[in-house]
């Protein structure tokens, strides 16, 4: 509706979603929070817009979240369009626009969750520390669906002054300012931003050089 009442007739729609696909692909579960019920597919977006006189001319794959899609809609000029066709047909073969492909992404989760509880009780077992880092949204989906808590993941390290001192949601790991990460050593740090790897990596490259190591559930 709003749509249509702002775009005249030659005006485009442009925005990004993270991706059905790739949250598939990778078994980022954690995509899925408050922010994100609906994960979409070039194909949803297709069907959605195809309802209300619009048509879906362009996706274009960003590295946002970890994996989004940008898409370029317009009004519907039933033009062909080969690029489009080839993607929804590649989703078809991939089961991303099918129940198959939600109940397989269901298993993979189970197992993914599985993998990551051994691994942390594993490294627990070995006298180690484990922190995290990045207090985000993502991690409380994570921490929730796997029923990690304070006596894994000891506190989580973040930069927003508005969540320090307070605790993550449903598990209550205490979030401490990420200026002590340097001052107190962890053997094991959950990267929670691992949609922000390589920024966090650079910065805190000490890190590494002490020893210490990356964890994330993916």
């Amino acid at each position: 509706k709003t749509c249509d009442l702002f775009l005249n007739k030659n005006g485009k729609i442009i925005f990004e979603e993270p991706y059905l696909g790739s949250m598939y692909e990778k078994t980022s579960y954690d995509q899925i929070y408050d922010e994100h019920i609906f994960i979409f597919s070039i194909s949803s977006i297709y069907k959605i817009f195809k309802e209300f006189d619009f048509e879906l001319i362009d996706a274009i794959p960003q590295i946002t979240h970890g994996g989004s899609m940008r898409y370029v809609i317009e009004r519907k000029k039933n033009k062909a369009n080969n690029k489009i066709k080839s993607l929804i047909e590649r989703e078809k073969i991939k089961n991303i626009n099918s129940l198959k492909g939600a109940i397989d992404f269901g298993v993979k989760c189970k197992l993914s969750k599985e993998k990551l509880i051994n691994n942390l009780y594993k490294i627990k077992k070995r006298g180690k520390k484990i922190c995290g880092y990045g207090a985000t949204s993502k991690s409380t989906t994570i921490l929730n669906y796997c029923n990690i808590g304070s006596d894994v993941i000891e506190c989580i390290f973040d930069t927003t002054q508005n969540k320090i001192g307070k605790y993550s949601p449903g598990m209550h790991i205490p979030i401490i300012n990420y200026k002590k990460f340097s001052k107190e050593f962890f053997d094991y740090s959950f990267l929670f931003a691992w949609n922000h790897k390589k920024e966090i990596e650079k910065k805190e490259s000490k890190y590494l050089k002490k020893g210490g190591k990356w964890i994330t559930h993916l």
